[in-house]
């Protein structure tokens, strides 16, 4: 298990591979983690991925759920 505190860091960690889940957070500093996962998901790396965020209109949702395929 590891902790990031900035979304370089989180992409970085999740390309080194070995996790069986990733939590990002909406709103980290240097990439997002909508940013984080769309590059993930185009690096071809299908880890399931939790999005948690202090954001609560349904557009930050949709976004979320619409790039974690």
């Amino acid at each position: 298990m590891a902790a990031v505190h900035n979304g370089q860091d989180a992409y970085d960690y999740a390309l080194s591979g070995g996790y069986d889940a990733i939590i990002l957070n909406v709103m980290m500093p240097k990439m997002n983690g909508i940013e984080v996962l769309q590059r993930l998901r185009k690096e071809g790396v299908q880890v399931p991925i939790m999005m948690l965020t202090a954001k609560g209109q349904t557009d930050d949702r949709i976004a979320g759920f619409s790039r974690s395929r």
